[in-house]
């Protein structure tokens, strides 16, 4: 299942989006049982802190395939300082479950 750490129109064609906010654990969940496709591009510590789970880097462009799950990691909070290892009292991770259909596949 591929990892993002943020979703851009560029990954998908036209068509409908679905998305829903998901706990940590969940992510964690659907990362170890579908197997981690990570395409974030930046430090991951905080990301594999809050998913409890090691996360590798990779600087890659992805596109999602029609129907395709996909986890979003996404920080809310102030920009961090360069070498950052905690999170600021004030920020957190969220995480949503993507889901993309191609315009000839969106469910009724």
């Amino acid at each position: 299942m591929k990892l993002f750490n943020a979703f851009s129109l560029k990954m998908i064609g036209d068509g409908q989006v679905k998305v829903r906010d998901i706990t940590p654990a969940q992510a964690r969940e659907f990362l170890m049982e579908e197997g981690m496709d990570s395409y974030i591009g930046h430090d991951p510590t905080h990301i594999s802190n809050a998913l409890n789970l090691p996360v590798p880097v990779r600087r890659d462009d992805a596109r999602l395939t029609s129907g395709e799950l996909a986890i979003v990691a996404q920080y809310t909070g102030p920009r961090l300082p360069a070498g950052a290892t905690r999170l600021p009292p004030d920020a957190h991770i969220s995480f949503q479950l993507v889901q993309w259909f191609a315009a000839a596949h969106v469910p009724r």
